[in-house]
């Protein structure tokens, strides 16, 4: 049983499904893995609006009433995906700017190519408000491959890390594997979450990161990383260390 924090299975409000029956699709395959609680992280590239954030929220109010409709048999959660940028603090005060509007765990992702110098201390204004941010991929994000410092420091300061089942399965190509696994093992990780955009390349993969998890690290780590840390950020509980 696993709770994925991060995916893209609304439609036709960014780079996911384009309608309600490719949402379905997903979310099908999605509880057919295991999954038992995802939530929906559309991404938010700039500034909000009320007319945009209402499309988000009408299209999560439709899709959840199809999935009670047709018994799926898993519940679904909002959020987003807030691009780091300028008036960052505002943005994650939006209803749909924290999981569940509870003002607490926002996810942010930056630049893949990019990590600007003043991402921690951004971070750390966040934190010093309360909030918890949780970062998605960094172990994508090209500049910051390799640099453990850089990603300890965040962790440090109470940021939390969330990377990419597929990195771990070898989507990404090796490097980012390699990397992926490293972040694991030192301990600088606290969840993997699918990232899904659709049902054939970049599917809800949770059950196969399992294997993959608890083969290398044992079914304790697996579970922590897939289960019990996504349930707590879900619910704005504190997160374990592995």
């Amino acid at each position: 049983m696993y709770v994925d924090i991060h995916s893209h299975f609304l439609y036709g409000v960014d780079d996911g499904p384009e309608t309600l029956e490719m949402s379905l699709r997903m979310l099908r395959r999605a509880a057919a893995a295991g999954i038992r609680a995802v939530a929906a992280t559309p991404h938010i590239l700039n500034n909000l609006s009320p007319a945009w954030e209402e499309t988000v929220l009408s299209r999560f109010r439709e899709t959840q009433m199809s999935v009670i409709g047709e018994q799926i048999g898993i519940d679904l959660f909002l959020g987003s995906e807030i691009f780091f940028q300028f008036g960052l603090d505002e943005l994650v005060e939006w209803p749909i700017g924290s999981y569940r509007g509870m003002g607490v765990y926002s996810l942010i992702e930056v630049s893949m190519s990019h990590y600007s110098r003043h991402f921690p201390q951004s971070m750390s204004r966040l934190l010093s408000q309360g909030k918890r941010p949780v970062f998605a991929h960094p172990e994508r994000v090209v500049p910051l491959i390799g640099d453990f410092d850089s990603i300890a420091s965040l962790i440090s300061e109470g940021v939390v890390m969330q990377i990419t089942s597929g990195s771990i399965l070898g989507d990404f190509g090796r490097r980012i594997s390699e990397f992926s696994w490293e972040l694991l093992e030192k301990g600088l990780v606290h969840c993997v979450a699918s990232d899904a955009h659709d049902i054939a390349d970049r599917p809800f993969n949770l059950d196969s990161a399992w294997i993959a998890l608890s083969d290398r690290l044992g079914e304790d780590a697996a579970d922590l990383l897939l289960y019990h840390n996504p349930r707590r950020i879900l619910f704005a509980e504190e997160v374990a260390s592995l």
